[in-house]
């Protein structure tokens, strides 16, 4: 993720400093003739940075969030009353841990997800051939030597 924006930086901190950034450096009269999208002065850009609200520490932060947000009591739903906006359980949270009675799925699974790979074509970053899913037919993707299959549980 860093070097997709690695290239934005050194102009963000430019703008931000309120300094014109290097690639910008144009003469007097040049006529920008370019898309950069920050608007030099302009727009968002060149608005106040002083908010017209005091900073305040996060533990004032919280105390008022606390201070002004109700606690809301438990209710009992039924689960299979969930039919109808506004009624039933949609759009309530559950108050309490929910425990399965019965194993899912009903037998040991993995939980790792990973590939299919040749053991004969030792180490190497090999392209993947294809994917399967728990219950897909294996027959469906043909794994060449040279090459791995993205298997998920």
């Amino acid at each position: 993720l860093l070097q997709a924006i690695a290239p934005l930086l050194v102009h963000a901190v430019a703008l931000v400093r309120g300094k014109t950034p290097p690639e910008h450096a144009h003469g007097p009269g040049s006529g920008h003739g370019h898309a950069c999208g920050h608007g030099h002065g302009d727009g968002v850009v060149g608005r106040a940075r002083k908010s017209e609200f005091a900073m305040i520490s996060m533990d004032a932060a919280y105390a008022l969030i606390e201070q002004h947000t109700p606690v809301l009591g438990a209710e009992e739903r039924a689960l299979g009353d969930w039919q109808g906006i506004g009624r039933g359980i949609l759009h309530h949270v559950v108050a309490e841990d929910v425990v399965a009675t019965q194993p899912l799925p009903p037998f040991p699974a993995s939980i790792k997800d990973g590939y299919a790979v040749c053991s004969a074509d030792g180490e190497g970053d090999w392209p993947v051939a294809g994917s399967l899913a728990a219950g897909d037919d294996p027959s469906s993707v043909v794994m060449k030597p040279g090459q791995l299959v993205r298997v998920t549980t």
